[in-house]
């Protein structure tokens, strides 16, 4: 799963809990972000990054190499845009919905995570609801 917590993706990366830097797979077959990733060249450039992000964060966190599978250019035809697509997600309740992309992601993020989770050399984000997270877990 990915987690666009940010139009960054090494910020995205960042804010993510130590658990979600761990369990992260590859992301070239996962239906919405394919399709999302196809929309343009500045999507795929992202998720590219973002992967990218998540082997550079492992190492800085847990000293060893992250075993994510590197993104290749999968998609032939991959729309020459210069601008990011918005990112639909089906999983997000309407509740979680904020003004962009990363303030939904955001929302729903500070809901998911549970209070407890850590976060190995760096802070949890300052935007992690941990009342709601605790609510929820």
């Amino acid at each position: 799963m990915i987690y666009f917590l940010s139009y960054s993706p090494q910020q995205s990366v960042q804010w993510l809990c130590d658990q979600h830097i761990k369990d992260c797979k590859s992301v070239c077959y996962e239906t919405e972000w394919f399709k999302w990733a196809a929309e343009s060249r500045v999507n795929l450039e992202w998720i590219r990054d973002y992967i990218q992000a998540i082997k550079d964060e492992h190492i800085y966190r847990f000293r060893t190499p992250h075993k994510c599978d590197e993104i290749e250019d999968f998609v032939s035809g991959i729309k020459d845009l210069n601008y990011m697509t918005p990112v639909i997600c089906d999983i997000i309740p309407e509740s979680c919905r904020g003004i962009d992309t990363p303030t939904t992601f955001r929302n729903w993020y500070s809901l998911i995570v549970p209070h407890t989770f850590e976060y190995t050399n760096r802070k949890a984000p300052y935007w992690l609801k941990k009342e709601a997270a605790s609510i929820a877990a």
